[in-house]
């Protein structure tokens, strides 16, 4: 397959990936109202870890695990990442949640400085620059530094949820050169699954039908959405892949207004703007045609 081949197919698979981000989204706010972030973890990763168990029983994939202790990494790292995402969502809704959790390739390019070998330029740090300066307008509910006792707790936790997915996408990278896709997901799943399980079963809200749909939609765009992630990564660097899920953050955005009628002040989008330019400068660069 030719590299123009690969860099289109990749591309594919990240915005198909963002659509499905988007929808699972959706649904996460509509869900909260009756049941929490906890149930909606571990069922994401208990249904993904089912459908990765039969497939591989029926022998339709072969699951080979080579680097454990990255692949472990992965999966608690990115378990909690996924968990904070949906509290995000729960907490901020879908415009301030994950506006916050996008600044995360800002992240994962200095990860990738230690994971990947990748170097460090003066933009990165230009980015990190634009990226805080985005995250203090959304967080931050006036001027003034005594302004920043005002910041929730669920402002900082997505934040350390958006350090934590760059990490994870770092790995992911990293993962790619001894393990598949689908390896690689069952790491999350499996581990996510574990770490989920206490906290999801200690949940004190009843389930009726329409909230098991619910789950069960989330769960099924979340796994169509994270391979579908995964295997872009595959055929594009991590800056150029990360670029085009900013299509999840758009669409995130419109539903959070138009839908759920959430506020977008000048402030809100003067961060985000701060948050996309940060993003696309730590990104900006020549595609790597290496295949990994």
């Amino acid at each position: 397959m030719s590299i123009e081949t690969n860099k289109i197919k990749g591309a594919a698979l990240i915005l198909g990936s963002g659509c499905m981000y988007s929808a699972m989204a959706c649904m996460i706010k509509i869900a909260s109202e009756s049941t929490n972030s906890y149930v909606m973890a571990f069922i994401r990763f208990l249904l993904g870890l089912c459908v990765l168990g039969g497939l591989s029983l029926t022998g339709r994939i072969n699951l080979k695990f080579t680097n454990w202790p990255l692949l472990i990494a992965r999966g608690v790292i990115g378990g909690i990442a996924v968990w904070i995402t949906y509290l995000a969502v729960e907490k901020l809704g879908l415009v301030k949640g994950p506006l916050i959790l996008y600044t995360y390739p800002v992240y994962g390019s200095i990860f990738g400085i230690f994971i990947l070998k990748e170097k460090l330029h003066g933009k990165n740090l230009a980015a990190i620059g634009l990226a805080i300066a985005g995250v203090y307008l959304l967080i931050v509910k006036k001027d003034g530094l005594d302004s920043l006792m005002t910041v929730g707790k669920y402002e900082i936790i997505a934040v350390i949820g958006a350090v934590m997915a760059g990490l994870t996408v770092a790995i992911i990278r990293k993962l790619h050169q001894s393990e598949s896709t689908f390896e690689i997901f069952f790491a999350q799943c499996l581990f996510g699954t574990l770490l989920m399980l206490v906290p999801a079963t200690m949940a004190e809200h009843s389930i009726d039908y329409r909230i098991m749909l619910l789950l069960l939609g989330i769960a099924a765009t979340a796994i169509v959405g994270q391979l579908l992630m995964t295997e872009g990564f595959r055929y594009l660097p991590v800056k150029t892949a990360s670029v085009l899920s900013m299509s999840e953050l758009i669409l995130n955005c419109s539903i959070g207004v138009l839908v759920f009628s959430e506020d977008f002040t000048v402030r809100s989008a003067a961060g985000a703007g701060l948050i996309i330019g940060a993003c696309i400068l730590s990104l900006a660069g020549k595609v790597n045609s290496k295949r990994v």
